[in-house]
């Protein structure tokens, strides 16, 4: 399937998807699912395999890719997958994903939430991750290994309610997260 049809899937999994009436209006159609894969389509860049999503906070817009193996930059802001082989701030888990690969030091927030392959976060693979603010793990997470999270200064929360699966946190998974506030458990 293509790009665009991946972002649509991944959004109505997600969660709600609202959009402004405006956005509604300039695509031209009446509503439902072709409103969406037509503004996500519009969003799509060919050369870079990428989506170019309006950031209305800054002016500016945020790349979105959904397929690493085509993205062609050095870095993401949000990337709809558990491998990603270059740095970027925010990444989604799908049902996909056979294996979790990050570049810990530009993460920002990972959400495995939507992954049921058996993920497993090995020892040290998050440790020191420097901007690294929330965790959520997967359905089919069983192991946290030593030291997987450790040391990482700004995390905040660390939700394992989706890790139905979970059968084992090795010693001083989360040790030295000085910013840790909340763990949810399954």
């Amino acid at each position: 399937d293509s790009p665009v049809e991946r972002l649509v899937r991944f959004l109505h999994e997600y969660g709600v998807v609202a959009m402004r009436r405006a956005d509604v209006v300039a695509a031209g159609t009446s509503g439902g699912a072709g409103v969406l894969g037509h503004l996500a389509a519009s969003w799509f860049c060919t050369q870079t395999h990428a989506f170019a999503v309006p950031d209305p906070t800054c002016g500016g817009f945020r790349s979105f890719v959904t397929d690493t193996d085509a993205w062609s930059s050095a870095a993401c802001d949000t990337v709809l997958s558990a491998n990603v082989p270059f740095p970027a701030r925010h990444i989604f888990g799908t049902e996909r994903d056979m294996m979790f690969n990050v570049v810990k030091s530009s993460a920002v927030s990972i959400d495995l939430s939507a992954s049921t392959s058996p993920i497993s976060v090995d020892e040290i693979e998050l440790a020191e991750s420097r901007s690294l603010v929330s965790f959520t793990g997967s359905r089919g997470l069983e192991e946290i290994g030593v030291l997987a999270l450790c040391m990482c200064p700004k995390l905040k929360c660390i939700d394992l309610l989706p890790c139905g699966g979970l059968r084992r946190i090795r010693e001083r998974a989360f040790a030295g997260c000085k910013s840790l506030q909340a763990v949810h458990w399954p």
